[in-house]
């Protein structure tokens, strides 16, 4: 995430491995911390994993904290296990700002361990554009 010299305008980079979903998959890629479980599981997977990575993003926003900061002293194939094994999800009790309960809501449904479960990008920008 970069954010300009006023700190207002935050722009979300580095897409190295955006691929078509339904012809190329990219498993086992990308940045641990934000990547579904379907994803470092090699399973198939939608653009529901990016759904995933905005829920853990969002919370990285309102924390100001890496995700699993408390977890540094894993190693990164420990972490993923713990995330998916023990559905561990970053704390809300992380949160440094004020914040709604429908964005903790949105933020839990967004980084749910079934796809299915998750919002759409579309449902997440309905929510967001109420605040």
């Amino acid at each position: 995430m970069l954010l300009d010299g006023t700190r207002r305008t935050l722009k979300i980079c580095d897409f190295g491995f955006v691929r078509n979903v339904q012809t190329q998959m990219t498993s086992q890629r990308g940045t641990c911390l934000y990547m579904a479980p379907e994803v470092f599981n090699g399973k198939r997977y939608t653009e529901k994993c990016d759904v995933y990575s905005m829920g853990i993003t969002i919370w990285e926003v309102l924390s100001r904290k890496v995700p699993y900061y408390e977890k540094h002293e894993l190693k990164q194939i420990q972490l993923l296990t713990q995330i998916d094994d023990l559905d561990l999800r970053p704390s809300l009790n992380d949160l440094i700002f004020e914040c709604p309960e429908q964005i903790k809501t949105l933020m839990q449904e967004c980084w749910d361990k079934n796809p299915d479960k998750r919002p759409s990008m579309q449902g997440i920008l309905e929510i967001l554009k109420q605040f």
